[in-house]
């Protein structure tokens, strides 16, 4: 996650307040980007959950569970013999980040012409980067893009999707104890605070169509986070893993 601005002067000495952790994790690895006035104080009391990956649970196992239980209901739906192209789809569901933060997801996608269509779609997360971090975060992500499907039409469609839009992630206001020169520790209260960021996200998934209009999909995104170079360094990066209803129009 990334660093902020919030400093504290204690015994002469100023250090930069930074997210805490109390013990550290291991897993995929999530990066936020540090604030560039962090790097003036000249201390850095980096945690455990700031330089250690994230926890064990795999985001890649919900995918797999999605997908094997699409492949348990293919005996019971018919066969479909429909046109993909000048439809629209709209889907509702899940999300999950990282294994630590959740929510829901809205998403509308159109086949234009071909393999070829374009989506939209909307998201927001909440919760800490890993068990028992602070702060908690609520993030909101708004993207669009490209989106080629294998075999649209049939009853099972693969794709792959390019979107770029917008990142709003709030972190929750935070108390933590600094150490100090001698063993002393100081409490610091860490105010609220709000970085907008530019969003990437590449990424595909599966969709499979119980019947012409309805249908269930599963979706896995990377998301890449850049925020004004001129106050935060370094980049946001997680991995989004989805699923829900799909309603075809």
């Amino acid at each position: 996650r990334r660093r902020h601005t919030r400093y504290i002067s204690v015994t002469g000495v100023q250090t930069c307040a930074l997210p805490i952790c109390p013990e550290p994790v291991h897993g995929l690895h999530v990066s936020r980007p540090w604030h560039t006035a962090c790097n003036s104080s000249g201390v850095r009391n980096v945690s455990a959950c700031l330089e250690a990956p994230m926890p064990t649970r795999q985001p890649w196992r919900t995918a797999l569970r999605l997908l094997v239980g699409v492949a348990l209901l293919w005996p019971s739906a018919p066969a479909l013999g429909q046109t993909l192209e000048g439809q629209t789809n709209l889907m509702a569901g899940y999300v999950n980040v990282n294994g630590q933060m959740h929510g829901g997801l809205v998403q509308i996608d159109r086949q234009s012409r071909g393999h070829i269509g374009y989506f939209a779609e909307f998201n927001v997360v909440s919760g800490p980067d890993c068990s028992r971090c602070q702060p908690k975060y609520r993030d909101l992500t708004a993207v669009g893009g490209i989106r080629i499907n294998w075999r649209p039409g049939s009853r099972v469609t693969a794709y792959a999707q390019a979107g770029v839009g917008v990142l709003s992630s709030r972190a929750s206001e935070y108390s933590y104890d600094q150490p100090l020169p001698g063993g002393r520790t100081v409490r610091v209260t860490d105010p609220a605070f709000t970085v907008n960021e530019f969003a990437l996200q590449p990424g595909g998934g599966v969709t499979y169509m119980l019947s012409p209009r309805f249908g269930v999909r599963g979706q896995a995104t990377l998301q890449f986070g850049v925020p004004d170079q001129s106050q935060w360094e370094g980049i946001t990066l997680f991995q989004y893993i989805g699923g829900g209803a799909v309603f075809r129009f």
